[in-house]
């Protein structure tokens, strides 16, 4: 098998569980009360309100990103508000292909001007963020998650260019259904989810330190893989969308029926070629996450490593495709409406969060 290695690029700075809810949720709210005494009583408010949207936000669509943002420092409280407001950034444009589709319909259709409109309004808003000018833009100064941003860039020096790398990469995914290419979901998810982890060392105030941004890179191509292997089912089944890319695929004699047509009955060979195509790009999804781990030793920083968290979730859904022989429709790795709330099985709403305390405590994962 050959594995498909992404060069790393170094950044660019451009500056101006019920009861786990239970304990954590008292963590957020604790800070919700944290703001500057020159500010009057109506901006303390807003201020608190667009914090908690975000930490919202975040939970309900980034369960991952949440709690690994609960184990960051809660001192200087800025860490864990700019930490939450990149989050909820990354949800907001992610969700711009969401909108812009309907069930059982394929991404390959136009791109809608509203999705369009939508990817430009963000691209505005950063620019009005860091050319200060926000104030000036009504339909952005009205949005929280703006108004957090633009907080977080101020208090945090987040890198623009992380920020614009984002939303192109987003831009660039509505425009296809399918990879053509591993290196093309490799690229993306640098793009993405290596560029939001870079922004997560921004928020802990390490921005000069080559290995941390290696190792985020590994992570955040390993994390991105993962995504798609998690997504592969619903993306199948709500948007006739395969998220394995067109040359694993092929590699693996895997018909796009098996996936997109399951009705139609049974198709030789077809549960093997699936199961071969995971294996391939969970194997590629290993070797980033290993060589960050090589890497994670070489940084000095503590709070540097607690950005790395990401890495355990995605360790956690690998260990349990391992566990069912890579079968990516299997019920302990898809969260099904109805069945199953939480990959990894009947404890796995338990176990995720014990691994990421884990690593928070040992600084490894």
């Amino acid at each position: 098998m050959c594995l498909n290695v992404a060069k790393v690029a170094f950044r660019q700075r451009w500056r101006p569980f019920s009861h786990v809810n239970v304990i954590t949720k008292s963590l957020i709210d604790r800070n919700l009360t944290f703001r500057c005494f020159s500010e009057d009583s109506s901006m303390q408010q807003q201020s608190q309100d667009d914090h908690k949207h975000c930490v919202d936000l975040v939970e309900s669509r980034d369960r991952d990103g949440y709690l690994a943002g609960l184990l960051l420092p809660d001192t200087p409280f800025e860490i864990k508000r700019s930490f939450y407001a990149v989050r909820a950034f990354n949800i907001e444009i992610s969700q711009i292909k969401d909108a812009s589709r309907t069930a059982g319909s394929s991404q390959s259709d136009n791109v809608s001007i509203g999705s369009k409109m939508r990817v430009q309004w963000w691209r505005d808003a950063i620019g009005s963020i860091y050319g200060n000018s926000l104030a000036s833009s009504s339909s952005h100064v009205n949005h929280a998650v703006v108004r957090e941003l633009d907080e977080a860039v101020y208090t945090r020096d987040l890198t623009r260019r992380s920020l614009e790398k984002m939303l192109n990469a987003r831009e660039k995914e509505m425009a296809s259904g399918q990879f053509d290419s591993m290196q093309d979901l490799i690229n993306h998810s640098e793009d993405t989810v290596s560029n939001l982890l870079y922004l997560t060392l921004d928020c802990v105030g390490v921005q000069t330190d080559d290995v941390a941004d290696t190792a985020a890179s590994h992570v955040g191509i390993a994390y991105g893989i993962t995504v798609a292997l998690r997504s592969t089912a619903s993306n199948a089944t709500r948007y006739q969308e395969l998220t394995i890319p067109a040359d694993v695929a092929r590699r693996h004699s895997l018909p796009s029926q098996y996936l997109l047509r399951p009705e139609s009955g049974p198709i030789e060979g077809g549960k093997e070629a699936l199961q071969g195509a995971v294996y391939e790009m969970a194997s590629i999804a290993r070797f980033h996450l290993n060589h960050a781990r090589k890497l994670q030793h070489q940084i000095k920083s503590s709070q540097a490593k607690l950005c790395l968290l990401p890495a355990v979730s995605s360790i956690f859904y690998l260990d349990n495709l391992e566990s069912v022989g890579y079968d990516v429709l299997h019920p302990d790795v898809n969260i099904i409406p109805g069945v199953t709330s939480h990959i990894g099985g009947k404890w796995g709403a338990m176990k995720l969060p014990l691994l990421l305390g884990r690593s928070w405590l040992t600084g490894v994962f």
